[in-house]
């Protein structure tokens, strides 16, 4: 699958999250990070094998990743344990996976 959206976060060199309008997504491959300088802000387009590790939505295998501008980091949404609205955790991290 291709997928491009916003990235929002790096972990290490393995890892970095990308988000759009629809949802959040991990892209997990060697080096990844450091190979195509991914950094917080990067619009990218990204094509891998679509699949769920620890149950986190993920791409793997990327054989493509392509800068294609610059964009604001969207904001962190909060998960408030004191005020939850009647949303489970489990709810909630399903809705804001990425």
């Amino acid at each position: 699958v291709t997928v491009q959206g916003t990235v929002t976060a790096t972990f290490g060199n393995n890892k970095f999250y990308v988000q759009d309008g629809t949802g959040g997504l991990a892209i997990f491959t060697t080096n990844v990070v450091s190979t195509n300088a991914i950094a917080p802000g990067d619009v990218v387009q990204v094509t891998g094998r679509r699949v769920r590790f620890n149950g986190e939505a993920q791409l793997d295998q990327v054989s493509c990743v392509a800068k294609k501008g610059t964009a604001v980091v969207p904001a962190p949404v909060v998960f408030d344990a004191q005020n939850t609205g009647g949303v489970t955790l489990n709810a909630f991290l399903s809705t804001n996976e990425g």
